[in-house]
């Protein structure tokens, strides 16, 4: 295989990478994107539930984090936990959600 198919294979491949984990991230409920372990490993909530709560957010679905003052979310987030900001935390979240339930 030359460079440039093996360029467009990888491409291809990245693509339909992309593609699937925006139709997971769609899919899957915030609980199970971050888990409890996973709050619980990367600061003092018992799960993210608990760190809305706490942040005196309430959250029943992915859209409600439209509702959210980011600023003010993203201070919270990075006094509370090992993150600088929520999209950073929900970021490394999905990312262990895919190495946990997939296999690449």
């Amino acid at each position: 295989m030359d460079n440039s198919s093996f360029e467009k294979s990888m491409q291809k491949a990245t693509d339909t990478i992309v593609k699937k984990a925006d139709e997971i991230s769609e899919q899957v409920q915030i609980e199970s994107l971050i888990t409890p372990e996973f709050m619980q490993s990367h600061s003092k909530f018992k799960n993210i539930g608990e760190l809305f709560s706490s942040a005196g957010f309430e959250l029943n679905s992915l859209t409600d984090l439209s509702t959210i003052p980011y600023d003010e979310f993203n201070s919270f987030i990075s006094q509370h936990t090992d993150f600088n900001s929520w999209e950073e935390l929900y970021t490394e979240a999905g990312n262990q959600y895919l190495i946990n339930n997939f296999k690449f």
